[in-house]
């Protein structure tokens, strides 16, 4: 009696425990399409592939900015995998590598960066590999601000097409009120496959967050 008592309450645990994570799942503020209201889900990545997004930046001024590119866009993609230098690699001598096993690389413009011999060694991988790359630029003077002229002078000339060739979208990182609207276009221009674009329904009543 005992024994059946006690794997009904093992079994009526784990049912409260799932209802939990189901209402926590619902609850939680995952990147949302604005006009259809489906959740986004990323691509499968490729054999070869390992992160789905790739962090470059110099450590000086963009490190403490990607970091929360990252934390945040871990939060509204739980399955997504970022790689970010800090936090996982010992010899950097072997980044280009980690670019060639990434889906996409995002590159955090903060002033001088480009003529950083590791940043350039990853752009040099995504150009080489033909890595989707999208540029997001800081515009915070305190923070490593620099004008889009400078680095378009300070990029290497065979990478120059790749990062800002007129038909891509230089993204701007805006700290407080639309910050959460930059997010949702460095995922879509990074990590969706699709042809529905980001609006600006951001953050709607239901705590979703859409593009």
């Amino acid at each position: 009696m005992v024994l059946v008592l006690s794997v009904i309450s093992v079994a009526v645990t784990a049912v409260l425990i799932t209802i939990y994570d189901i209402r926590r799942l619902l609850r939680a503020p995952l990147l949302r399409f604005a006009h259809s209201g489906l959740v986004v889900m990323l691509p499968s990545l490729a054999k070869h592939q390992v992160f789905d997004l790739f962090l470059s930046h110099a450590q000086d001024f963009g490190q403490d900015q990607v970091a929360t590119i990252k934390s945040a866009l871990e939060k509204l993609l739980p399955s997504v995998n970022i790689f970010l230098d800090v936090e996982c690699l010992d010899d950097l001598h072997v980044l280009g590598e980690l670019v060639q096993v990434s889906a996409a690389v995002l590159l955090f413009l903060t002033k001088g960066c480009l003529r950083r011999h590791f940043v350039r060694l990853e752009i040099k991988s995504a150009v080489q590999n033909k890595i989707k790359t999208i540029v997001v630029q800081e515009t915070d003077t305190r923070h490593g601000s620099a004008p889009m002229a400078q680095h378009r002078e300070d990029c290497p000339e065979a990478a120059s097409g790749a990062l800002f060739a007129s038909k891509h979208r230089e993204i701007v990182w805006i700290r407080e009120s639309i910050r959460d609207y930059g997010l949702s276009r460095i995922a879509f221009y990074s990590l969706c496959k699709t042809q529905e674009r980001p609006t600006s329904k951001w953050c709607q009543s239901n705590k979703s967050c859409s593009v």
